[in-house]
């Protein structure tokens, strides 16, 4: 947490508590939901990008960034490979 900003710190501890910027959470919510749940992630991904000046963009990549490594870390579903 000593290295990033103030406001930073602020979102990661209000992420661990399970708050979050709403169309953030819209897009986390759908993407969990898998695919052919109605929502179209790349509309839900644009209404991040409009959050702040370029705090959403910011946003996104974060949460691609967090996303690309749990899954490269998490473990197979049994019987597939």
């Amino acid at each position: 947490l000593h290295r990033t900003t103030a406001l930073s710190v602020t979102l990661l501890r209000d992420a661990r508590e399970g708050y979050g910027v709403p169309p953030v959470l819209d897009l986390l919510a759908a993407a969990r939901r898998g695919p052919g749940a109605g929502a179209d992630l790349a509309t839900l991904a644009r209404a991040v990008t409009r959050v702040g000046h370029s705090s959403g963009s910011d946003l996104l990549v974060g949460v691609r960034t967090a996303l690309t490594h749990l899954l490269a870390t998490a473990p197979s579903p049994r019987g597939l490979t």
